[in-house]
């Protein structure tokens, strides 16, 4: 037998390793069906943490085993422009990040949002990792003036992390850093996070500071099918909001609406966070999560962007365990928040010790945005105060509050005090509140303690609270319909227009004792009127209605037929400041058939007011004849 060269064996060795790599190869690839082996993918194996430079589009990563990392878990980065199409499979495995503490070295100053040390509560020294991460660790390192260590990602656009079969999680272990994710995402467009009903992720967060998802530098993101728990129970700056997702703004393309990409957040279950459930940039549809967010500081909303336009907000379960509902906040535009549960109730905090309040949802200083449909409950606990539902706008927004359901629960023994709706400060000229049922056991509708003025509610419901458990321990449940709080400042008149009283009396009212001029509100009805002058309809005045002594005035304008409504009151109440006390002013109650000489009209045509008289009785909510004195004719 002819012997074999070394050459020969050599050549032959290595063919069969080859043979055996590529053997191999088709066996992780068989045995992932998620995983694609069409033409133009690359599938890389994840064995172990580290960071992966991606050199080419339609890159797939597929961790093998679980992970275990004292720091930071698998990164990825893109190695030039223009990448396309990154995913990163969990493939049913788990990766442990953050298993040892990582101090920074001497001399670099870990700073927070507004340069703020953290506390001794939590080590400062001990820097932030994160379990899948598309930027160089840490986030918010700074050594004198310059960057350390702190690379910014060239973006990649579609980016993916899920896991193709059960069981896929993202732990952070028992190092506890500060300023950790368990996904940091930064730079990167159209990105989904979980979406596959089928294998659920679950991410675990235990850093203070820190987040489940951080999106905040990406756009047009889709999360949805995972759960995000968090124990971290410490928050340095409230200013900087932590929550469980940091959502990127969507893809918005200028000049054509119909063709942005909103982000979105859909079927979560987000517990614990120590403030945020959902912090959005904009341009987002956040629907059908879970959100039971267990606070430490406050502005601890579910759902929150201050500043952010376009949010669609439906559909979700707020209950938290220690926090609020939905926040509208400053400068907020295009917000429509619909058919969501709210049930809220907030202890006091490591910021405020006692005599705090609770919003279910609150509207504070927006340029416009709607609220329909929602049921909102708030819940005294001890010393603070529930508002189902709270507002604080301009006379130029533009806001809408239809058909909610708003509860307001004192507990018994609590100190605090609850209510539907708290009117907190600001001008209601520019809110349409309508068609709402408004419940309570303490008071129906809280105004100030802030300036106040120009609300008009229309068409409400008002009643104590329903007949239900959910809402024991309650014994009492006489409510008052309006409770004035203690202020400084001046209220302006406050109107209840159509409302629907059931088992509250609009009589029962509550002031404190308070250092202006006056509080008050009225009770009203919508009342039609026809115009006439010299015989003929006028169209287009404007028509004044004063009464009570001048100090109540109601205005309209006549249409094409002379025809108007006018909010008629039938009951007024005032309260003056008086040394020591507060002194309620006699006040009208079922006004009907009332004389001509107890309500003045007057009527404005071509630049001048024209008195004018009523023809018969004025029965609010019936139509009223008007004759203009002066003469009629159609106005220019």
């Amino acid at each position: 037998m002819e012997k074999k060269s070394m050459k020969d064996m050599g050549v032959r060795e290595r063919n069969i390793a080859s043979c055996l790599l590529k053997a191999v190869i088709l066996l992780l690839v068989l045995s992932h069906p998620s995983v694609s082996s069409g033409a133009g993918w690359t599938v890389v194996p994840v064995t172990q943490a580290g960071e992966v430079t991606i050199e080419n589009s339609n890159t797939r990563l597929v961790l093998q085993n679980d992970i275990i990392a004292a720091g930071s878990g698998v990164g990825f980065v893109a190695g030039r422009a223009n990448i396309r199409n990154v995913e990163l499979d969990l493939n049913g495995h788990t990766i442990f990040f953050g298993m040892q503490e990582r101090l920074l070295p001497e001399g670099v100053i870990l700073l927070t949002y507004a340069g703020k040390k953290p506390d001794d509560k939590q080590p400062d020294r001990n820097i932030g990792v994160h379990g899948i991460y598309s930027v160089r660790d840490p986030r918010f390192i700074y050594e004198a003036s310059n960057f350390a260590d702190q690379r910014w990602v060239q973006g990649i656009s579609s980016v993916r992390i899920y896991s193709s079969r059960p069981g896929g999680r993202i732990v952070q272990g028992s190092g506890n850093a500060a300023y950790s994710s368990a996904i940091y995402l930064q730079g990167h467009r159209n990105v989904t996070i979980g979406g596959d009903p089928g294998s659920q992720l679950e991410l675990e967060v235990t850093g203070a500071d820190s987040y489940g998802i951080g999106t905040g530098g990406c756009s047009a993101v889709s999360i949805s099918y995972l759960k995000i728990t968090q124990t971290g129970r410490h928050v340095s700056n409230r200013h900087q909001i932590i929550a469980a997702i940091s959502l990127g703004k969507g893809l918005v393309k200028k000049g054509d609406p119909d063709g942005t990409v909103y982000s979105e957040v859909h079927h979560t279950e987000l517990t614990g966070s120590p403030q945020s459930g959902i912090k959005t940039a904009g341009y987002a549809r956040i629907h059908d999560n879970l959100i039971r967010q267990n606070a430490v500081v406050t502005n601890c909303y579910g759902v929150q962007g201050w500043g952010s336009h376009h949010v669609e907000v439906y559909n979700n379960r707020i209950v938290p365990e220690n926090g609020r509902g939905i926040h509208l906040s400053e400068r907020t535009e295009g917000w429509y928040v619909h058919d969501n549960l709210v049930v809220v109730h907030e202890n006091t905090n490591e910021e405020y010790g006692s005599k705090y309040q609770v919003h279910g949802i609150k509207v504070e200083e927006v340029v416009a945005g709607r609220v329909e449909n929602n049921r909102v409950i708030a819940i005294t606990r001890g010393k603070t105060a529930a508002h189902a539902f709270d507002i604080n706008v301009n006379a130029s927004a533009k806001v809408e509050v239809k058909g909610n359901s708003f509860i307001g629960v004192k507990r018994d023994g609590d100190e605090a005090r609850a209510c539907a709706v708290s009117l907190l400060a600001g001008n209601g000229t520019g809110v349409e509140f309508s068609g709402n049922r408004l419940y309570s056991n303490d008071a129906v509708v809280q105004v100030g303690p802030y300036t106040t003025a120009a609300f008009s509610l229309y068409g409400n419901e008002v009643a104590p609270l329903p007949d239900s458990q959910e809402f024991s321990p309650v014994q009492s449940n006489s409510p008052a319909f309006v409770y004035f709080r203690s202020n400084n400042k001046p209220l302006g008149l406050i109107s209840f227009v159509d409302t629907v009283f059931s088992g509250v009396d609009y009589v029962t009212s509550r002031a404190e004792a308070c250092n202006v001029v006056s509080n008050e509100y009225a009770v009203a009805r919508s009342t039609p009127f026809r115009l006439h002058g010299a015989g003929m309809h006028v169209a287009g005045a404007s028509v004044r209605m004063e009464c009570f002594d001048g100090r109540h005035v109601v205005e309209g304008v006549a249409g094409k037929d002379g025809t108007l409504t006018l909010a008629v009151p039938i009951y007024r109440k005032i309260w003056e400041k008086s040394p020591g006390a507060v002194v309620c002013l006699p006040a009208e109650r079922d006004w009907k058939g009332v004389e001509a000489s107890r309500v003045a009209f007057s009527v404005l045509l071509n630049g001048t007011w024209h008195p004018a008289k009523l023809s018969g009785p004025l029965v609010p909510g019936e139509l009223a004849v008007l004759e203009v004195e002066a003469g009629g004719g159609v106005v220019q």
